[in-house]
């Protein structure tokens, strides 16, 4: 009976052990998925304004290039200073080189790839962070269940102890009876 008892107690004991680690594992993989739900609300800001910024520049790029187009290259070879101007009826003063126009789009198309690349590296890593939360979904489904299944074997495993233990008239759960059986 005194051997029955201590294999009882040291399930028990294994139960609680396991029902421990179980709960560790809930948590971590529950703190993984906070910790990068939390990134993904930070990301969310940072892309809009990201977007905002792209869709601007790629707005004044359009803008921009309409200056340099083949119609606009067309209509300034036609214009000649002191003349006036077919579509404002201005005199006009100059006329600039269509390489001037080029020059000046230039750092628009840099900033509008700066742009893009700041917006398309948010979204990978937005993308990233939201594959990590359901990434750690199912092992957190796995470690709930686990935690169910040790807490129903604990429950078992103690109620044998107590038994086994209640024959000898001994406490399950003290060290120095447990050291005595």
């Amino acid at each position: 009976a005194a051997a029955d008892a201590r294999t009882k107690v040291e399930i028990a004991r294994k139960a609680v052990d396991d029902l421990q680690k179980a709960e560790k594992r809930c948590s971590d993989n529950q703190h993984v998925i906070s910790e990068s739900e939390r990134r993904s609300d930070d990301l969310k800001p940072q892309i809009e304004s990201a977007l905002k910024a792209k869709t601007d520049a790629e707005a004044l790029y359009e803008q921009m290039k309409d200056s340099v187009d083949k119609a606009a290259k067309a209509m300034r070879a036609k214009l000649h200073v002191g003349e006036k101007c077919p579509v404002c009826g201005q005199i006009v003063q100059s006329v600039e080189h269509d390489d001037v126009f080029e020059q000046a789009l230039k750092p628009i198309i840099e900033a509008l790839e700066v742009k893009r690349k700041d917006y398309d590296a948010l979204n990978e890593e937005h993308n990233k962070v939201l594959a990590e939360i359901k990434a750690s979904q199912q092992p957190l489904a796995d470690a709930k269940k686990d935690l169910d299944l040790a807490k129903k074997t604990l429950e078992s495993a103690s109620e044998n102890a107590k038994i086994a233990c209640g024959k000898l008239n001994l406490d399950a759960f003290d060290k120095q009876v447990l050291s005595k059986i």
